[in-house]
């Protein structure tokens, strides 16, 4: 026979005399695999040699310093499933074997793992009080971003707060949309939500990324961003002081302490609705305290984070009320591993249930979102509930020698709100609505007024007559009489 290359050369002394087999190539692993809470790794290598009677597959479970013989194989195979894993890091290597010998090694590989993902239970919450056509005996649902599967959601407290409990994989970003039935046919009378694009979802729905802990989410308003309010009034705009905070035991004396964030001045910034202030502290032991002059029924709390600083917003806490006769902290709501707020200056709000009359309140922060600095930072925080003697705020009688400018009514509002205010005397008035960004929206009024009470309405538009979208805004008042100037601004919330 003619021999016409090196390879039949080769090939024709193995038929002729015989000799070990080649190692076998790149072997390769991939990273862990999980299915049905299980850990295997799969094994792939290129059979170049045609002598091989069997591949010999071993194991080392320190770094390559000793190896255990794993498994025999048969010839030709090129793959291998390694389910008997007890820790999170293996090497690996081969070799070819024939009746006349044992190949080299081949290249080792390694292959690393993780503790498998873990099922999570997510509660999503909606209020929807701002809902007029829900249908009698209709439901509520949430779906994900497929539009296939459908969750009824049930409202537990007779409250208009939809909710459910979904257990996810952890790490899974969802999105997700609400939807309520508007007719008999829950197949075909419904209405879908597509929430608007300050909620950071353009493609209109939400949004969440699953994190290591079970968590309840913050009940939303149906289509809007923000998160429902809670029932009563803002005692923090009425009747309510920030007295003390742990700054002033502990206060920050960072590299940018000279410029004011130790804070005992801005304390008052915290219901002023100075937003544009921060309240900042060291994390360990922070706490604010709430005064009130008259006894108060508390149910729920808003915390508006600074937000340029995420690492920062507060994680864990405890809302207290402080028990005179007892002389103790009562614990009235308790917030576990809260994620970061999502965008700038914007608030979060909590409800809870509360028979209990108290004077003083305390915000006990225990855990932020590690800030490599240890320092807490928030943009304001407000109460809400009842006084002890509601009549002065409900009538909103106003003094006529003070200037005031009272809180919004019906606030949050859809889509009109009431602004009433009083002047002391004759003035030049101006009366502006503001948006976060600071960007003037609409010039509700400017022009000189008598001494005496005033009503404004707005309704919600820009200067164009173009209808606003839900969020925060603001609403100056500023007088001026006899060359003195004065401004008082409120906060309201537009929420359709």
């Amino acid at each position: 026979m003619e021999i016409e290359s090196l390879y039949e050369a080769q090939l024709s002394d193995r038929f002729t005399f015989g000799i070990a087999p080649d190692a076998p190539g790149k072997l390769r692993p991939t990273a862990y695999s999980y299915a049905d809470s299980a850990k295997y790794v799969n094994l792939e290598w290129y059979d170049i040699d045609m002598d091989e009677d069997n591949y010999v597959l071993d194991r080392s479970p320190d770094g390559g310093i000793t190896w255990n013989n794993l498994i025999q194989l048969d010839e030709n195979i090129v793959a291998y499933k390694d389910s008997n894993l007890v820790q999170n890091n293996y090497h690996y290597r081969l070799t070819a074997v024939n009746e006349i010998g044992t190949s080299a090694y081949s290249n080792i590989a390694q292959a690393l793992g993780f503790n498998p993902p873990e099922m999570k239970n997510i509660t999503f919450r909606v209020n929807i009080t701002n809902i007029t056509d829900l249908y009698s005996g209709g439901d509520v649902w949430l779906s994900f971003g497929d539009w296939e599967t459908w969750y009824v959601m049930t409202d537990i407290d007779n409250d208009k707060i939809y909710t459910v409990t979904i257990p996810v994989l952890e790490g899974t970003e969802l999105q997700y949309f609400f939807a309520y039935q508007t007719g008999p046919d829950p197949d075909s009378d419904y209405h879908e939500e597509s929430v608007e694009s300050d909620c950071s979802n353009p493609e209109g729905y939400r949004t969440f990324l699953v994190d290591e802990e079970d968590i309840t989410l913050p009940a939303v308003m149906y289509g809007g961003c923000r998160e429902a309010l809670p029932a009563g009034h803002d005692i923090t705009n009425f009747d309510g002081t920030i007295i003390y905070g742990s700054n002033d035991d502990f206060p920050w004396d960072g590299a940018t302490s000279g410029a004011g964030s130790p804070d005992g001045e801005r304390i008052p910034n915290l219901i002023d609705n100075d937003i544009t202030t921060k309240y900042l502290v060291r994390a360990i032991e922070s706490w604010i305290t709430i005064e009130t002059n008259k006894s108060s029924l508390v149910t729920g709390y808003t915390i508006t984070s600074a937000n340029d600083a995420p690492a920062r917003d507060p994680r864990t806490w405890q809302f207290l009320g402080w028990d005179e006769t007892a002389e103790e902290w009562i614990t009235l709501h308790t917030v576990e591993n809260n994620p970061s707020w999502s965008d700038f200056l914007t608030p979060k709000s909590w409800t809870f249930e509360n028979d209990k009359w108290f004077s003083n309140y305390r915000l006990n922060i225990t855990a932020i979102n590690y800030d490599e600095q240890s320092l807490m930072q928030m943009a304001e925080l407000e109460i809400w509930g009842e006084l002890e003697d509601d009549t002065a705020i409900e009538d909103q009688e106003i003094v006529a020698s003070e200037f005031i400018l009272l809180q919004n009514y019906p606030n949050p509002f859809n889509p009109t709100t009431n602004i009433a205010y009083n002047l002391p005397a004759n003035s030049k008035v101006t009366l502006a609505i503001y948006d976060l960004q600071g960007q003037l929206v609409r010039t509700l009024v400017q022009m000189d007024q008598v001494t005496g009470n005033y009503n404004v309405q707005w309704n919600a538009t820009n200067d164009l007559g173009s209808p606003m979208s839900s969020g925060i805004y603001f609403y100056n008042l500023m007088i001026e009489s006899k060359g003195e100037k004065k401004m008082k601004t409120q906060k309201m919330v537009l929420m359709k």
